[in-house]
């Protein structure tokens, strides 16, 4: 199965689970139209469980793919949207941490908006 997307290379490579931490730092390496696919309780942690996977791999559009089951992730972002997040992100503090990071994709989960990190009390 097509799963990373390298620049101008495709590979073939079965998905793997990953830590939260891990999956942001490699971001760039998957399709925008890939999802996120997250395990655990939120708010998601550095070390919540996670895949980048293509979540249209299976014939039903509201089923998620295999891996995802199997690993009881549930998709919550597209990598599109995770990167706008991070971007966002990064513009208010270049030197963002992962823990920032997390921070930023917990607070988009709940409020459907970019995190302002100038209104936060750290």
């Amino acid at each position: 199965m097509l799963y990373r997307h390298e620049e101008n290379t495709t590979m073939n490579e079965d998905p793997k689970l990953e830590t939260l931490a891990s999956v942001l730092a490699g971001l760039e390496n998957y399709p925008h139209y890939y999802a996120l696919f997250i395990g655990g309780r939120r708010p998601f942690k550095s070390d919540s469980p996670c895949a980048i996977l293509d979540p249209h791999e299976t014939d039903d559009p509201d089923d998620d793919p295999p891996f995802a089951v199997k690993h009881r992730l549930k998709s919550h972002l597209s990598v599109h949207t995770v990167r706008q997040i991070l971007m966002n992100a990064r513009a208010q503090r270049s030197n963002l941490t992962t823990d920032d990071a997390v921070r930023a994709i917990n607070y988009y989960y709940r409020n459907d908006a970019f995190i302002d990190f100038g209104e936060l009390i750290s």
